[in-house]
């Protein structure tokens, strides 16, 4: 379950949401990532902590920086970039398209395997 109420967050999610506005703060947003009615929410079945804008976009702390996290609307993968683009191989070709429009939004279609 997703909630954006704060008071069921625990010490390791409020620590994790300290971490995310020190790297919005450092950082800034990831490229591409949409600047409104962004918010902090937790999904209570995976314990993730993240920033959910208006668009659905989602990112969470990768590192020390803030980096878009992505669903495949198909085959439901999940990851950062990185990560689905070392899995490009094994998606259904309605997910590949969909990282090849990442890839090609963040100048790293090269990357693609």
């Amino acid at each position: 379950m997703k909630t954006r109420d704060l008071s069921k967050l625990g010490t390791i999610e409020r620590a994790e949401v300290q971490r995310i506005f020190d790297a919005w703060n450092k950082y800034g947003l990831p490229d591409g990532y949409g600047y409104s009615e962004i918010a902090i929410e937790f999904d209570q079945s995976t314990g993730d902590v993240y920033l959910i804008n208006e668009h659905d976009q989602c990112c969470m702390v990768a590192g020390s920086s803030l980096e878009t996290f992505y669903k495949t609307p198909y085959g439901g993968y999940t990851g950062f970039f990185d990560d689905l683009a070392s899995d490009y191989s094994t998606l259904c070709d309605e997910d590949k398209l969909y990282v090849e429009n990442i890839a090609y939004e963040l100048g790293r279609k090269d990357e693609l395997r």
